[in-house]
């Protein structure tokens, strides 16, 4: 018996005590799910990083209620991440660092649409991140080749009014022990 299809998972309007990932680790398995679409209500900013979800192709991430950027480590198959309509002002690509190889997690990454978010600060190792040099679209009018030197892609940046920024070293080593 063949596998049913079903490339779309889209969920929009609930009122979620939890995220039911089983469910979704069921469909995407057996159902052939690739795109999941979550939009209009409220999540815990951690579930879509589930590593039941590491074969989701495309995550639809829209008017969540997102003040920041989530930590989607563990979607390595992720090519299309859309975070539109939320409320994100800086773009920390801090969680999107492995631990152990310091190398970026999104290495199939093809676009990231971060429009209608009030986005003014974009972490400067963006390209680092995302090695693939994805297209990321920060509005209909506005779009960012990273495939472009980085020269290029400040340029774009400070024309949309936004800065490309070091990391904070200080919050960076705040999990470090004081000594005296």
């Amino acid at each position: 018996m063949s596998k049913s299809k079903l490339p779309t998972l889209e969920v929009s309007g609930f009122d979620f005590d939890h995220i039911p990932i089983e469910a979704w680790k069921f469909l995407i398995d057996h159902c052939g799910v690739k795109e999941l679409s979550i939009s209009k209500t409220t999540i815990d900013i951690a579930a879509p990083n589930h590593s039941d979800l590491c074969n989701i192709v495309a995550l639809y991430l829209v008017d969540v209620g997102l003040t920041e950027m989530p930590c989607l480590s563990n979607l390595t198959s992720l090519e299309w991440l859309c975070l539109k309509d939320n409320q994100i002002g800086y773009v920390n690509l801090q969680s999107y660092f492995d631990a152990e190889t310091g190398n970026g997690t999104m290495p199939k990454l093809k676009y990231l649409d971060l429009s209608r978010n009030p986005v003014s600060k974009i972490d400067a190792r963006i390209k680092e991140v995302f090695t693939s040099k994805p297209l990321i679209i920060l509005s209909e009018e506005v779009m960012v080749d990273l495939s472009l030197p980085l020269s290029d892609v400040k340029h774009e940046l400070k024309d949309a009014d936004i800065e490309l920024v070091e990391p904070d070293l200080v919050s960076q080593m705040d999990w470090m022990p004081v000594t005296d």
